[in-house]
């Protein structure tokens, strides 16, 4: 045999061996598995490392945020910032990470993580990933002289672990949870931004109006499998552990109905509104044209009216009057050559004209206090208006802010 050859036959297995355990060769997990089951959590932390799919079972996909098409992993693989991962309902997946600070997650069915940033510094290492639903358990472990924490985001809160054993669980859609076993968290609510600490044996359960709770429940810890490294245990959905540590506030969807309520409702009320409305406008204009006609007929009678007066004050004869018919109206008869009947006439008419202003004054006055109300109203219609298009367009500005801030 060549020499060369032999010398190769020698240093190649040992090298393969030798790559296998410092992780520099990935592997398929059955094999790892037999191999080096308790060196999933004693590795040489290192300073550029990636997650690296320890275990699985079932079908397990993992795409690139951008457009590509989903992968079946089979194991042993290395993953990046920017994938993201998906178990089926009968699939689990195990993921670790050796660096300053070591980590293992598991990973159960019907869920989804996008793997967001992969922070290595100089002295502290984050990993940052998001939970977009079902659940998981988090094992994290710093290593000796160096720091680093795994931040875990959903849609209601962001929670970060430094040292401990948690379990994350969101429905995506009503309600976030996590529950401490070992070490400590800290919870931040993304509605109200406020932080909170969590000890082991607790629950922090927030919803998506910012509601929140912390409390201790073994009930509820009892049923989670805290060995993150056994692939044949079960975890309760949000529905049951909801059930145990009880829900904050209405489901999204009855608050989505109460709000569709609220809204046909105030819809109603604006039709109402418009209608009467329109009812007060037809009104106010015949007040309007009222008012107009009677000061024009008041405008034309006075002129009849001063002429008959002066007639009457300044003639010993008998007059034409042109207001005759208004006299014959209010009870007088001719008695000409009298000169107190000709002082009576020119009262009388003189409170005619009287009577009729202030009857065309009332008209105006009314019509000016309806245009009054008309402008109310309108402000008030156009302000119940405002606010329901405001109250919608917060609505969905909300997930938006709620995405950008988990994309952030």
């Amino acid at each position: 045999m060549n020499i060369w050859l032999k010398r190769v036959s020698l240093v190649l297995p040992p090298a393969i061996v030798a790559g296998v355990y410092f992780n520099k060769i990935p592997i398929g997990p059955e094999f790892r598995e037999k191999v080096e089951p308790e060196k999933i959590e004693n590795m040489v932390p290192q300073k550029e490392v990636f997650p690296i799919v320890e275990k699985l079972r079932g079908e397990v996909y993992v795409k690139d945020l951008a457009s590509f098409p989903p992968v079946l992993l089979k194991g042993g693989e290395i993953l990046k910032e920017g994938q993201s991962l998906a178990t089926g309902p009968h699939s689990d997946v195990l993921l670790t990470y050796r660096g300053y600070h070591s980590w293992i997650l598991r990973i159960y069915p019907d869920a989804q993580i996008n793997i967001d940033e992969l922070l290595n510094g100089k002295d502290k290492q984050t990993t940052v990933v998001n939970l977009m639903r079902g659940g998981i358990i988090l094992r994290v472990k710093n290593n000796s002289g160096a720091s680093g924490n795994v931040l875990v985001r959903t849609k209601f809160a962001s929670f970060v672990v430094s040292n401990g054993t948690v379990a994350i669980l969101t429905d995506g859609e009503n309600q976030s949870l996590m529950s401490v076993q070992a070490g400590s968290g800290e919870a931040e609510n993304l509605k109200t931004m406020d932080k909170t600490p969590v000890r082991a044996g607790h629950n922090y359960l927030v919803n998506r109006e910012g509601e929140k709770k912390v409390q201790l429940d073994l009930d509820a810890l009892d049923l989670f499998d805290w060995e993150p490294t056994n692939l044949t245990s079960t975890l309760p959905t949000m529905e049951k552990v909801t059930d145990l540590v009880g829900s904050l506030g209405p489901t999204l969807d009855d608050q989505a109905k109460a709000k569709l309520e609220a809204l046909k409702k105030i819809d109603e009320v604006i039709l109402a509104f418009k209608k009467e409305n329109e009812i007060l406008k037809r009104e106010l204009a015949i007040l309007l044209e009222n008012a107009e006609q009677s000061r024009i007929g008041l405008r034309k009678e006075r002129v009849v009216v001063e002429k008959d007066i002066k007639c009457l004050q300044t003639n010993e004869f008998e007059c034409n009057l042109f207001s005759e018919k208004i006299l014959l109206m209010r009870g007088f008869t001719k008695m000409w050559g009298n000169p107190q009947y000709r002082d009576s006439l020119v009262v009388s008419l003189g409170k005619y004209l009287q009577e009729r202003n202030e009857e065309v004054q009332r008209r105006e006055d009314e019509a000016k206090i309806s245009a009054r109300l008309m402008t109310a109203r309108e402000a008030v219609l156009r302000a119940v208006e405002a606010d329901r298009a405001a109250e919608k367009n917060l609505e969905k500005l909300i997930p938006s802010l709620q995405d950008e801030r988990l994309r952030r």
